[in-house]
Order: C-alpha cells, then sequence, then structure tokens
C-alpha cells in the first residue's frame, strides 16, 4: 500500500469513526462515503427488484381477486380496466430491469413510476361507485404507500419527492376532470400510509447507513491488515542494505523465469556483477561509507533494468545479480556495457582500486534457452564462472560465459 492509499484509509477510518459517535446521526454520511453508500444500496436495490419482481406480481394479482370476491362480480363496473393500469406499471419496471436501465438510474426510473402510481391510486377510488369497493379501493392506497416506502428500496427523499409529486398530480387531474372524491377518506389514507411509510424508511435508513459505516470499518480494518501482511512479505524478500531484491526473491524469481522461458522456447539471461576491489575500499574509507558506495552502486544497476520483467537483486556481500528474461546474448551484452559504463560515470573515488582511480565492477553474462534436462542453478553457475574470468583477466570488463550448455550439462552430471 502506498503512502497515500495508507494516509486515505486512515483518514476514512478516522471520518468514520467521528461519524458513528454523533448523536444527531442524519441520513446523509460526509462524502465520499454517502456516495458510495448509494451505489451499494442502488445494487442491491436492483438485485432486490429483479429477484422479487415475480412475487409482486402475483401479490398484486391476488388483491384483485380478493377484491373480486368481496365485492361481488356483478359489483365491479369500471375496476377492472382501472386496476389494470397497476399491472402496467409492474410489467413496464419488468421491462425496464431487463433493458438495465434500473441498474444505471434505479432511483430516477423508480420514482417517476411510484409518482404514476401514486397519482393513479389517489384517483382511482373517484372511478368506482360501488361503497364496497369504494372503500377497499381507498383502503388499498395505503397498501400502496406502504410500499412507496418499505418495499421498493427507494431513499427517503426520492420516496417524497415521488409521492407528493404523486399527490399533486392526483388533485391536478381530480379538477381538471371535475372529479368528485371524497377529500377526508382520500386524505386520511394518502397521509397516513405515507407518515407510517416515512418513519419505517427513516428507522431503516438509519440502521442501514450504520451499518454500512460499520461494514466499512471492518473491510479497512482488513484492508490495513493485509497491507501489512504484505508489507512484511516484501520486507521478507528486500535486502535491507540496498533496497534491492534479496537473493531469497532472486531464486524464486529465477525459478519462474525458467519455467516461462522453458515454456515459450525465449532466451534467458543472468548477469553476475562484483565490485572491484571492495576490501581495500573498506579498509580505506570505512563500512560506513563502503555501505552508501553498494546503495549507490545498486540504484544505478537498477537503474539500467527498465522493463518490467527485469530484476536486480543483490547476491551477497558486493556482488549483484540481474535476471533478464527474453534477452539473447546480443542485447546481454549491451546490457552488460551500459551497466559498467553507469558505474564508471559515478566517479566513485578509489584510490586502493588495482584497475582505476574509481569504483568499478566485473560482470560474467550467460544466457541459454531453458531446457527440460538443465537446471537454473547452472545459468547461474555459468554467469559466475564468467565472472571469474572478468576477474582474472582484469578487472572492470565483462565476460561472455564460453558455452553456457556444455557447462549446465556438466553440473547437473
Amino acid at each position: 500500500m502506498t503512502t497515500e492509499n495508507n494516509n486515505n484509509t486512515t483518514g476514512q477510518h478516522e471520518l468514520i469513526l467521528s461519524h458513528l459517535a454523533r448523536r444527531d446521526f442524519w441520513l446523509f454520511l460526509p462524502e465520499p462515503l454517502e456516495a458510495d453508500f448509494c451505489r451499494d444500496q442502488d445494487r442491491r436495490a436492483v438485485d432486490g427488484f429483479n429477484s422479487t419482481i415475480a412475487a409482486i406480481a402475483l401479490l398484486y394479482l391476488g388483491l384483485g381477486l380478493a377484491l373480486v370476491v368481496i365485492s361481488g362480480p356483478g359489483n365491479l363496473g369500471f375496476w377492472p380496466a382501472s386496476y389494470g393500469v397497476f399491472m402496467v406499471l409492474i410489467a413496464t419496471a419488468w421491462l425496464l430491469s431487463v433493458a438495465s436501465l434500473l441498474s444505471r438510474h434505479y432511483q430516477l426510473v423508480m420514482a417517476v413510476l411510484v409518482t404514476v402510481a401514486v397519482a393513479f391510486a389517489l384517483v382511482h377510488p373517484s372511478l368506482i361507485h360501488d361503497g364496497t369497493l369504494y372503500h377497499l379501493v381507498h383502503e388499498g392506497t395505503i397498501f400502496v404507500m406502504v410500499v412507496v416506502f418499505l418495499g421498493l428500496n427507494l431513499r427517503l427523499p426520492w420516496a417524497l419527492v415521488a409521492s407528493l409529486s404523486g399527490a399533486a398530480i392526483a388533485i391536478t387531474i381530480t379538477l381538471v376532470l371535475s372529479l368528485k372524491p371524497d377529500w377526508h377518506l382520500s386524505a386520511s389514507t394518502f397521509l397516513g400510509g405515507s407518515m407510517l411509510g416515512i418513519v419505517l424508511r427513516y428507522r431503516d435508513e438509519r440502521y442501514l447507513r450504520r451499518d454500512y459505516l460499520h461494514a466499512r470499518l471492518l473491510t479497512l480494518d482488513n484492508e490495513r491488515i493485509q497491507a501489512m501482511a504484505d508489507q512484511l512479505e516484501r520486507l521478507s524478500f528486500l535486502d535491507g542494505l540496498t533496497g534491492l531484491a534479496n537473493r531469497r526473491y532472486f531464486d524464486s524469481s529465477l525459478d519462474k523465469a525458467w519455467r516461462t522461458c522453458l515454456r515459450e522456447n525465449a532466451p534467458l539471461t543472468v548477469i553476475m556483477l562484483d565490485v572491484d576491489f571492495f576490501k581495500p575500499y573498506n579498509d580505506e574509507y570505512g563500512h560506513q561509507q563502503g555501505d552508501q558506495a553498494l546503495r549507490d552502486l545498486a540504484a544505478t544497476i537498477a537503474a539500467q533494468a527498465v522493463r518490467p520483467q527485469d530484476l536486480v537483486a543483490r547476491y551477497g556481500g558486493e556482488e549483484f545479480v540481474a535476471l533478464l528474461p527474453w534477452v539473447d546474448e546480443a542485447s546481454a551484452g549491451h546490457m552488460a556495457e551500459r551497466i559498467l559504463k553507469a558505474v564508471c560515470d559515478l566517479k566513485l573515488p578509489h584510490s586502493s582500486s588495482g584497475c582505476a582511480d574509481y569504483v568499478t565492477v566485473s560482470a560474467g553474462v550467460a544466457t541459454l534457452i531453458p531446457k527440460a534436462e538443465l537446471q537454473p542453478s547452472s545459468l547461474v553457475a555459468a554467469a559466475d564462472e564468467a565472472l571469474y574470468q572478468a576477474k582474472r583477466t582484469g578487472r572492470n570488463r565483462w565476460v561472455r560465459a564460453a558455452s553456457v550448455s556444455a557447462q549446465t550439462a556438466s553440473s547437473t552430471s
């Protein structure tokens, strides 16, 4: 985890704790928590609607059948046609969910459908003349309002706007068509259902937001624990002095690169590097300066490995190693030359060196296309032998392994 991500996580953790500690816990969370909560709840709302749309349709048909039984088939009048409007709304919602429109704009789309449903629920009784059915349809308004606030997972502001807009449309239609509704009964059923829905919706949303914050806290804690575990794992693979990968990580990476190049019949290169006359350097300049020189060299060598798949590691003491998958002999030679030149360009003074006035390195280069009968360690052995040849022939130079295949074959026999 980067420092910036770590700071963001810590800041969000503190923000959640401070919000949970408030006594005036409002419905709206501080950003970006509110936006995340809304996205999460909308996704859950769509999933819930898609899984219950069939049950909603069956319940609606069951209520209609109950009204027919209670009122009697001969007293229905215009009611079957008007009651069918709600089935049209249910079918429309189902089609929108199939078209994925609900998943993108759930609150808006559902609020529009709810506005139409509320408006018709309030106008509907004025179209019914049978006394028994008339009162039953009025009582059904309460059911509609409860469904609006609780059954569709509309957030409270959206549900309020939709219900009030539906009521305003219903009043306008009633006045324009000169209908004669029972205003007292309509107001009592609408307001009664709305108040019940508002109270329960508010309570549910508070609990949902609290649950979301607690779940978010748990997620952040898990992320922090995982980040610390990842950091510890990374540290176990890093060299404490230079910050490069250590010998353990190099061995693991070599095995992986070997298998990959074996499968793809691709070349694999290892460059072994050793700082020339490093013991005399430590004796003259001190171990503290020697450690700084190793850090400078590590950064310089690593800067030459520009591809994501390249790896530079500290092999031990003053030795470094470069692992270069998909690098052939020609490219490996260019890489070794770049490393030697970059080290020379550092111009680190070294008056005790037997080959230059500044710090230099020697390199052994080994390249092969892995074969099933060979072992990864034999490639390292070949590079190490080439490094020995470079040191024996004057240092501050690189030598290519003469015959990697022959050396690897003999090392495994």
